[in-house]
């Protein structure tokens, strides 16, 4: 394994300490969270009594393979811990994420949450946001004008893409485009003024989420991330 592989073991690892029974838990996307879920699978086969959530079809494929029991985001009001990877984090607490393409829906799982748990390495953690790409998720019926509207404001972008090159599309069954960096305007305000762009369904920037961060480390120890006051 890489240093960044053992750190993220390291999180998945400390993750499971919040585990409590009888919990319904949201589960994130990503490399952090497949780890994670991999080290509860065994816990729920031994009996432990939680029920879960996904926010995407592949977190919730890995889960049930686990043999985790995965319900309907439908069926469930309010979720006791989500437990999600990021793309970046900065001083200031304020996220990116969407790499996996889930980030819509971790955000719905993230607002019905009491607690929100963010597993990262020490690769995630930036000064300043504005050198990290951001996804939108974009409806595919007029998403030429969206997008010619997002550049407009000074945004320069890449649609996301399959191997295949053909384009991406969402769980839910919407597309994706990359701002690319650097940004043209400061983080806190890119989110309000790409969601006002009708067509626009959300972006990867995760503001006023409060969440708490584990940095995992390669030698196996983890460490709880504080926002300064």
């Amino acid at each position: 394994m890489t240093d960044q592989d053992l750190a993220k073991q390291a999180a998945a690892q400390f993750a499971l300490t919040w585990v409590q029974p009888h919990m319904i838990l949201g589960l994130g996307s990503g490399s952090t969270i497949g780890a994670f879920i991999r080290k509860l699978g065994p816990l729920c086969r031994q009996g432990l009594p939680i029920r879960a959530v996904a926010s995407s079809v592949s977190s919730q494929t890995l889960a049930e393979q686990e043999g985790i029991v995965v319900e309907p985001l439908e069926t469930v009001h309010t979720i006791d811990l989500t437990v999600d990877g990021a793309d970046a984090i900065d001083t200031q607490f304020q996220v990116i994420k969407g790499k996996g393409g889930a980030h819509t829906r971790e955000k719905i799982l993230a607002r019905a949450s009491r607690s929100w748990l963010l597993l990262i390495d020490p690769t995630k953690q930036v000064e300043d946001l504005s050198h990290t790409p951001v996804p939108v998720e974009i409806l595919p019926f007029g998403s030429h004008i969206a997008a010619n509207a997002i550049q407009s404001l000074g945004f320069h972008y890449t649609w996301r893409r399959q191997q295949n090159q053909t384009l991406y599309i969402t769980d839910n069954q919407n597309y994706l485009l990359d701002l690319s960096p650097p940004l043209p305007h400061p983080i806190d305000k890119i989110d309000p003024l790409i969601r006002s762009i009708p067509g626009v369904i959300s972006t990867g920037i995760f503001l006023s989420f409060h969440p708490t961060v584990a940095v995992g480390f390669p030698n196996g120890t983890c460490t709880i991330l504080l926002k300064d006051p």
